[in-house]
């Protein structure tokens, strides 16, 4: 029986002004994260996740309007009917068309951790890499794309053509389902109601809605859409999964303790990176301090250098006005007398002398200047590639700093669930303690339950020292 299969392509524009610099490089960095990526798909780009954000910085960084368009996003979820190989077939050839049959750049992140959604994020640079002109002119008015020959949303444009690419796939090697861009509406078909999301049954003959965000076709295309759910499980993460509670074998109390001191783990490890790089900015800051103290004085000392060379160079010169054509002072002197010409010839060759012994001192003095600013220059760069390290640390965990906050957000409440659901079902604390004495749950994760619920006074009430049944070890 024919299937209309999942369609859904969301498509934003980013836009300096509206947020800033940085933005899509960290976006793609997040696309990027180990945790969630399978695979990266590129058009003149790369495979390594921070070549692809380095580049993207750059290229922001080459782009100077304040009000500069600067790339697109776009996300798609793939058919659940189509094998890895041929989703990403698919997804070949989109970006293929979408850059001009490979004259721009683009990367696409494959998400398969999640087997009911995979889809790919994907980030496109519509930039000509020879000229550096627009390819798909993504970011021109209706009228202009229309000029073109185009389509004149460029949404609608994207969507188009992942529905076109996904149905060429699907025929290619025969699936039997079809990708229909259009909606209900525009199908004949009753107006969508409720979206049920990616467990949407699309049989022909028992259609249920689709997504009934299609896209204005009067608006300009360079007006965001949607922007990406950069972590569309993220807020289900707080809740309890009651699938893993009834597969666990033991009491609620004990599965809820485990998930506890999970979570709690998790959160001091993102704590931790953190403190480790408020510490790594710390130090490169003070470093780059150090480093400009050290340069201005360099600087300020190197003037004393050129005046004493200076002063010994006139000194020199001066002198060469009391000297004879042999070398050899002007004037006499016999018997303690000298003539005038000879004390001033003496007065000469004194002052050359302290002034040479002054600019030797100087330049002597110049060389731990410099010693001192290089130093500096050294320390200050091993202490950026730390806080870039430290803050790596933290995009490959977690994202971007939005990411960060929503991440901390989640875990905080998956606490307060996990201890909730603890103190709804009435648990005390020796329940607690002899899941633990019976090997259920370790000491650690009753040490947990007793800190994250404002008991941990009563850790001493408890033979801590005891052996841990399901660690063997002296706790």
């Amino acid at each position: 029986m024919a299937q209309f299969g999942y369609f859904r392509l969301e498509h934003s524009s980013v836009n300096r002004a509206d947020k800033g610099d940085g933005y899509l490089a960290a976006s793609a960095n997040y696309a990027a994260n180990d945790n969630k990526c399978a695979k990266i798909l590129h058009i003149n780009m790369a495979a390594d996740r921070y070549a692809i954000r380095d580049y993207i910085q750059r290229h922001e960084e080459g782009i100077s309007r304040k009000n500069a368009r600067l790339g697109d996003k776009i996300l798609l979820s793939l058919p659940t009917e189509l094998s890895d190989e041929h989703r990403e077939l698919a997804t070949a050839r989109f970006l293929w068309v979408i850059t001009g049959e490979g004259r721009s750049r683009a990367a696409a992140f494959y998400h398969a951790d999640k087997a009911h959604n995979p889809h790919m994020h994907v980030i496109l640079l519509d930039r000509d890499v020879e000229t550096g002109q627009a390819v798909a002119m993504m970011g021109a008015s209706r009228s202009n794309r229309m000029k073109a020959g185009l389509e004149p949303n460029a949404t609608e444009w994207l969507r188009k053509v992942w529905e076109r690419q996904c149905n060429s796939v699907c025929e290619e090697f025969g699936y039997e389902i079809v990708m229909d861009r259009r909606t209900n509406l525009e199908r004949g078909l009753p107006e969508a109601e409720e979206h049920r999301g990616f467990d949407n049954d699309n049989a022909v003959d028992h259609i249920e809605p689709e997504p009934s965000s299609e896209p204005d076709l009067e608006a300009e295309p360079d007006i965001d859409t949607v922007d990406f759910p950069e972590d569309e499980d993220m807020a289900a993460a707080a809740s309890i999964e009651t699938t893993a509670l009834e597969s666990y074998e033991g009491t609620p109390h004990g599965f809820h303790a485990r998930e506890l001191f999970r979570t709690v783990t998790e959160l001091n490890r993102k704590h931790d990176a953190e403190k480790r790089l408020a510490e790594a900015e710390r130090r490169y800051a003070l470093a780059t301090k150090a480093r400009e103290n050290t340069s201005i004085a360099a600087s300020a000392h190197f003037i004393h250098v050129e005046k004493a060379r200076q002063t010994a160079y006139q000194a020199k010169q001066d002198l060469q006005a009391h000297v004879t054509g042999k070398g050899k002072l002007k004037g006499f002197k016999l018997l303690g007398f000298k003539t005038p010409g000879r004390k001033q010839a003496e007065q000469a060759q004194d002052r050359a002398e302290r002034a040479d012994v002054a600019a030797t001192y100087h330049a002597k003095e110049q060389e731990g200047y410099d010693y001192n600013a290089k130093l500096a220059e050294t320390r200050e760069q091993e202490a950026e590639r730390e806080a870039y390290v430290r803050r790596n640390e933290l995009l490959d965990l977690y994202g971007d700093a939005q990411d960060l906050a929503r991440a901390e957000e989640v875990m905080q409440n998956t606490v307060k669930a996990h201890l909730h659901e603890i103190t709804k079902a009435g648990t005390t604390v020796e329940q607690m303690a002899e899941a633990m004495y019976e090997g259920e749950i370790t000491s650690d994760e009753f040490r947990t339950y007793l800190v994250q619920s404002g008991q941990e006074a009563l850790l001493a009430a408890y033979d801590m020292g005891m052996e841990d049944p399901s660690e063997g070890e002296a706790l």
